[in-house]
């Protein structure tokens, strides 16, 4: 099992944890490069919770005909990898819930990755 650690030019107290097998993200670390984790379980069960969320879950289950938008990973992995990892679409979705101002720096750190200028 390995990650990968996208680090990047637009903020660089951002990096966002990714899960190479799947290409899913780490939600419940948002870690910036101090060492402080700006977000944990309790904001994810909160979202997860959260009749808006539980539709747009299921919409994206519907729309891309795949069971799996999300996965806990609590064990076998060192702290640091461990928490909710969701499909790299809905990953917008909870980043919007968590910060719209953080949303938008991850969205373009994202687009330039797809782009190739990271």
């Amino acid at each position: 099992m390995t990650f990968s650690i996208l680090k990047n030019g637009v903020d660089a107290t951002i990096e966002i944890i990714q899960h190479d097998d799947t290409g899913f993200y780490n939600i419940s670390k948002i870690p910036r490069t101090d060492g402080v984790v700006m977000c944990g379980d309790a904001k994810v069960d909160a979202w997860l919770n959260d009749a808006d969320a539980i539709e747009r879950i299921e919409a994206f289950k519907r729309v891309l005909h795949e069971d799996m938008m999300m996965f806990v990973l609590d064990r076998g992995v060192s702290d640091e990898y461990k928490g909710t990892y969701v499909h790299k679409l809905l990953y917008d979705v909870f980043m919007s819930y968590y910060s719209s101002e953080y949303a938008i720096k991850v969205s373009m750190i994202l687009s330039k990755r797809q782009r190739g200028n990271l």
